[in-house]
């Protein structure tokens, strides 16, 4: 009889008990304004695994309360942390979030910049510039601007990538570009590129659905002459939004010059290239050939023409002279020259965007 009514007895303490550690766990749980706090602390602090791990635990338990401006802030603290592919899908899902303030732009073009990615910054610049608010923020002008017209040095560049493929060992995004800065270097000193394509091939093996990896190899490609698996690796392209970007539109137009010789079909890819990437003069270059060949003379030596203009107006240290003028340390940007240099290589809306914001400030600044 005592052993049944012990028995008993610690059958009924057993929920009590677990209901007292539920009750624990729930209360000591932290509420939406404990992660604020103690995200803001860790930030402040600059422990940036910190507030990442707390962004974790934030998602985890508030995911509604996520805001746009949370998404921004959670991203730069990924790229402190060297993982651009994290901090990418979470400015992507920042754009989903619709609030579109300048700072997430800024960021968007820092993190595209910084791989080297020409293509997603002029897209990002044309996109960012439809916000009245980016258009009124001087930070994010002058981060467009930069990003449009100059690179970063190749040598901080490959660092960077270098320490970012290792902070993401599962993600291809900074080695496809650790190797594009191989083939540019490949490209320039006419060195050997067949040990930056088998890596490129290997990267595509392992990684066979990216676009970027898939682009890589392509390029790789080309610069060792490998037609046929160029066509087959034009031909296998993923039916999806990756056939919109101006990487493919490039590829594409130069596989129907280069390749196919049928300089008719790759004019509107290369067009569109240009009209994407104006100050993209080896498009424009390619473009005077395929319109030379299809026998439209005229306008073939106009694209000459404005190919030779475009690489004169970029002339790194004609450029430099400009771009410190117009951002003199310590002062307000001046960018009235700046502007006449964005006209000439067709990047009208950021010039546009520039002329606004400087008779907006000589408005504020009669006021003062």
């Amino acid at each position: 009889m005592k052993s049944f009514v012990r028995r008993t007895r610690l059958l009924l303490a057993v929920p009590i008990v677990i209901f007292a550690v539920v009750s624990i766990v729930w209360i000591s749980r932290p509420t939406e304004v404990d992660y604020r706090k103690r995200i803001a602390e860790a930030e402040k602090e600059r422990r940036w695994n910190e507030a990442s791990a707390l962004w974790y635990g934030f998602e985890g338990d508030f995911p509604q309360s996520l805001t746009a401006s949370d998404y921004v802030r959670w991203a730069r603290g990924e790229l402190v942390l060297d993982r651009p592919a994290k901090a990418q899908s979470l400015l992507d899902r920042w754009k989903e979030a619709g609030d579109r303030d300048p700072e997430g732009w800024q960021l968007c073009i820092e993190l595209r910049r910084a791989l080297g990615d020409a293509d997603s910054v002029n897209r990002l610049v044309r996109e960012s510039l439809r916000d009245p608010e980016a258009r009124r923020s001087p930070g994010f002008l002058t981060v467009s601007t930069f990003g449009l017209l100059t690179v970063m040095d190749p040598v901080e560049s490959r660092a960077r990538l270098e320490r970012w493929a290792k902070a993401e060992p599962d993600s291809p995004l900074a080695r496809a570009w650790i190797l594009q800065r191989s083939l540019e270097e490949v490209d320039a000193t006419g060195q050997n590129g067949v040990e930056t394509l088998q890596q490129a091939r290997e990267l595509a093996r392992i990684w066979p659905g990216d676009a970027e990896t898939r682009r890589v190899l392509v390029e790789a490609l080309f610069v060792q002459g490998e037609y046929d698996e160029i066509r087959r690796e034009m031909a296998n392209w993923p039916q999806d939004d990756s056939r919109e970007s101006t990487a493919w539109l490039r590829l594409e137009g130069r596989r129907r010059l280069e390749i196919e010789n049928d300089p008719k079909s790759a004019i509107p890819f290369l067009e569109s290239v240009v009209a994407r990437m104006p100050q993209d003069w080896r498009s424009r270059y390619r473009l005077s050939r395929a319109l030379a060949g299809a026998n439209r003379v005229q306008e073939a030596r106009k694209e000459a023409t404005r190919t030779v203009e475009i690489r004169e107006l970029l002339e790194p240290a004609g450029l430099e002279r400009i771009l410190k003028q117009a951002f003199p340390q310590g002062k307000q940007p001046n960018p009235e020259k700046l502007n006449i240099l964005l006209r000439k290589i067709d990047h009208v809306e950021l010039a546009q965007a520039w002329d606004e914001w400087l008779v907006a400030e000589k408005l504020i600044s009669s006021f003062r």
